[in-house]
C-alpha cells in the first residue's frame, strides 16, 4: 500500500503515472487555458462593441433630439452596417422607419420594421415592431393585415396598445361592436398607472354608437 512505500518507490510511481498520463493531463490543462483565454478574448471584445455601438446610439439620439436629421440617419446607417447584431442596431432601425413615415416612405419603414421582427431577440422591441408595423397598414387601409399581424403579439404587457389598436382598425371598418369589445379589453389589461390611456380609450367607447341602437 501507497503509506508503506519507500519514498524511492513513490518518486518511481509518480514518474510512471506522468509516463502513462502526463501529456494527457498536460492537453487538457493546455485546452482548457486556450479556451478560457478565448472567452475572456471574446468577452473583452463584446464589451468593447457594446461600448461602442452605445457611444454612437446616444450620438445618434442627440442629432435626432437637435433636429440634425441627415446626421442622425447616417449614424443610424452606421449602427445598423457595423454593429449589426446589437440591440442597438434594431432600435436605430426603429428610428429610421420613424424617418420614413415622416416623410411619407411606408413601405422603406415596413422594410425597417420587418427587419427589426426578424434581427431582434427581444420580444418587447419585436412587439414594438409590430405595432409600428399595424398602424402603418391601418393608415394604407391594409385592415384585415392589420388585424391578423397584431395577433402574433401575445405578451400581456402589450395586450392595451394590441386591443386599442385593433379597436381603431374595427372601428374604420365600421364595426363599432367589435371595435367596442377591443376598446373595453384594452381597458382590462391596463395597469392601474395608466389613467390617462384608459381615459382616452373610455371616451372612444363613449363616442361608439350603442349596442342597442345597432340592433333596434
Amino acid at each position: 500500500m501507497t503509506e508503506y512505500m519507500t519514498e524511492q518507490e513513490q518518486i518511481e510511481q509518480l514518474k510512471n503515472w506522468v509516463k502513462q498520463y502526463g501529456m494527457t493531463v498536460l492537453t487538457g490543462v493546455l485546452i482548457a487555458a486556450a479556451c478560457l483565454f478565448g472567452w475572456h478574448s471574446w468577452q473583452q471584445h463584446q464589451n468593447k462593441t457594446l461600448a461602442s455601438a452605445s457611444y454612437l446610439y446616444d450620438n445618434m439620439l442627440d442629432q435626432k433630439n437637435l433636429h440634425l436629421n441627415d446626421k442622425a440617419k447616417q449614424s443610424a446607417q452606421q449602427l445598423i452596417k457595423n454593429y449589426t447584431h446589437t440591440p442597438y442596431a434594431q432600435l436605430a432601425a426603429l428610428l429610421m422607419a420613424n424617418f420614413a413615415v415622416n416623410e411619407k416612405k411606408y413601405e422603406d419603414a415596413i422594410e425597417r420594421l420587418d427587419w427589426v421582427g426578424k434581427q431582434t431577440t427581444s420580444d418587447s422591441i419585436k412587439n414594438i415592431a409590430i405595432l409600428r408595423t399595424g398602424r402603418i397598414l391601418l393608415f394604407q387601409n391594409k385592415k384585415q393585415e392589420a388585424l391578423k399581424l397584431l395577433d402574433r403579439i401575445q405578451t400581456p404587457a402589450f395586450a392595451t396598445l394590441k386591443n386599442a389598436l385593433k379597436g381603431d382598425i374595427y372601428l374604420s371598418l365600421n364595426d363599432p361592436i367589435k371595435a367596442r369589445n377591443a376598446y373595453q379589453t384594452a381597458i382590462t389589461a391596463a395597469s392601474t398607472q395608466d389613467v390617462t390611456e384608459k381615459a382616452l380609450l373610455q371616451m372612444k367607447i363613449d363616442n361608439l354608437t350603442t349596442v342597442s341602437d345597432l340592433i333596434s
